[in-house]
């Protein structure tokens, strides 16, 4: 028995020895868009070992959705896929820095808050490093927000001036 119990010890500090944390990061992770934009941003994953060992793995695009429950990240209600907005990492895996380049483009894409998930994945298939992006398509850009305050003075103004 003792035995079996020292053996299942050692292949779980083996396996414990093989996996090594990561990190990732996704710059910039929170952006505004307009309608109809183009826009790249920046994936990078590395091994927690001083961040200087740079890790060669797949490039994965999951979850994309506009948010309509009001809560963080896609869910159950939430439009998944949604026409007008698309995520394509530039390479299929991280280069030699361990970072991949993400093109985020809009077409008459709905204004609303959207997000989208960035996964770092072996050739295995198991993810180890995730980011979930935000974009944000204002429904009013500081130009119209301007023109519509402009618009209510000037009808203010004119409703007053006739008194």
């Amino acid at each position: 028995m003792k035995k079996i119990l020292i053996s299942l010890v050692a292949i779980l500090l083996a396996l414990t020895g093989v996996v090594s944390a990561t990190t990732t990061t996704l710059i910039p992770s929170d952006i505004t868009m307009d309608v109809n934009d183009a826009k790249t941003v920046e994936f990078c994953i590395y091994t927690d070992a001083g961040m200087t060992q740079p890790m060669d793995v797949n490039v994965n695009i999951t979850n994309i959705c506009r948010d309509v429950d009001g809560s963080y990240g896609c869910s159950g209600p939430d439009i998944m896929d949604p026409v007008g907005f698309s995520v394509v990492p530039v390479d299929v895996n991280t280069g030699a820095d361990g970072c991949d380049d993400i093109d985020l483009t809009t077409t008459a894409a709905e204004t609303g808050l959207y997000y989208y998930t960035v996964n770092g994945v072996t050739v295995a298939g198991a993810t180890i490093g995730s980011e979930t992006g935000t974009v944000l398509i204002p429904e009013f850009t500081t130009l119209g927000a301007g023109l519509v305050l402009f618009g209510a003075g000037l009808y203010m103004y004119r409703k007053r001036s006739r008194k």
